[in-house]
């Protein structure tokens, strides 16, 4: 029998799926090509590979990788569960949150780390991306303010920015420290940074806007 020609690699058949569970496929086998080989990594053909699909599949979902790559942080972090706190203080609420962030390896730790390695070329979609990060913490920091309310610990409503600077300020530990995370520093971003403001807008030496 004359083999000539003929591949000696068995090749994996393509999956049949549809909709939402094909995208979802994709999406991850692109998330696992960003935390193995990083950004520069992920690539058309190597998630298709992975997805057991073509490439047009996904070329009529993303026009770019970055596209593919924004759309596979963002599917992870939305699958990111936080379990509210309730510790019956604000510190310890926060600190627990941010333990939370911290232990998820594989969900929105790894997420906010991957954000710092997209080229500055892509800068755009990195902003739009920690638009989204922020936007999805919020509400979590905004129930922990309303607890805190509740309890007579906060006596005035906070903006935006102050609301969002614990998790922006442990996003930016995140990308210097990596994994290697110092729980004195986290510790430090309650009690040195956010705490201190809240208090300055409790005695009115800030002014909400």
């Amino acid at each position: 029998m004359n083999l000539e020609g003929m591949s000696m690699t068995k090749r994996t058949a393509p999956v049949r799926r549809h909709g939402a569970d094909l995208e979802g496929a994709l999406l991850d086998a692109a998330w696992q090509q960003i935390m193995e080989q990083g950004l520069d990594g992920l690539t058309f053909e190597g998630v298709a590979n992975r997805a057991r699909t073509s490439r047009p599949v996904l070329y009529r979902r993303w026009s770019t990788r970055e596209e593919m790559a924004v759309a596979a942080l963002k599917r992870q972090f939305e699958a990111f569960d936080f379990v509210l706190p309730d510790t019956g203080s604000l510190r310890s609420d926060i600190l627990t949150l941010l333990d939370q962030v911290i232990a998820n390896k594989v969900g929105i730790a790894s997420l906010i780390a991957v954000m710092g390695v997209f080229p500055r070329e892509h800068a755009r979609n990195l902003a739009v991306l920690r638009d989204q990060v922020l936007s999805q913490g919020n509400p979590v920091m905004k129930k922990l303010l309303d607890q805190a309310r509740d309890r007579g610990e906060l006596t005035v409503d906070l903006p935006d920015r102050v609301i969002n600077l614990p998790l922006r300020l442990l996003r930016d530990e995140i990308l210097v420290a990596g994994s290697k995370i110092d729980i004195d520093a986290v510790t430090a971003i309650i009690d040195d940074v956010f705490l201190p403001l809240v208090r300055a807008y409790q005695n009115g030496l800030h002014k909400t806007s």
